[in-house]
């Protein structure tokens, strides 16, 4: 499965939707998250984030491996693999995926 997100924030809808994909029994053997952001967080800033609004554990676990991962600040795509590699988050939209995607997430400006 393919997810494109324009707009990364503070990464709530990556962390539901991997959270999501682990739950599901019959889940596809791939999750392959793909997103951009103008702005990123940085690793401390989204630690503070997610103590302050992050209730759910099995979301504050999935945090706890995304802020570990977190790269530093730095121009270009970034990759961040997890579950052995069956779950990647890109910070930079490819062509190729968004001919593929299965889910989009819009945000309203």
């Amino acid at each position: 499965m393919t997810v494109l997100e324009p707009g990364f924030g503070m990464g709530i809808n990556f962390l539901t939707t991997w959270a999501a994909w682990r739950a599901d029994p019959a889940r596809c053997e791939r999750l392959h998250f793909v997103s951009t952001e103008k702005h990123p967080f940085t690793r401390a800033d989204l630690r503070s984030v997610y103590a302050k609004t992050v209730s759910d554990p099995s979301i504050a676990a999935l945090a706890d491996k995304l802020t570990e991962a977190w790269p530093m600040l730095v121009p270009g795509t970034q990759r961040l693999e997890f579950e052995e590699g069956d779950n990647t988050e890109e910070d930079e939209i490819r062509r190729r995926y968004a001919r593929q995607m299965t889910a989009k997430f819009f945000q309203s400006v």
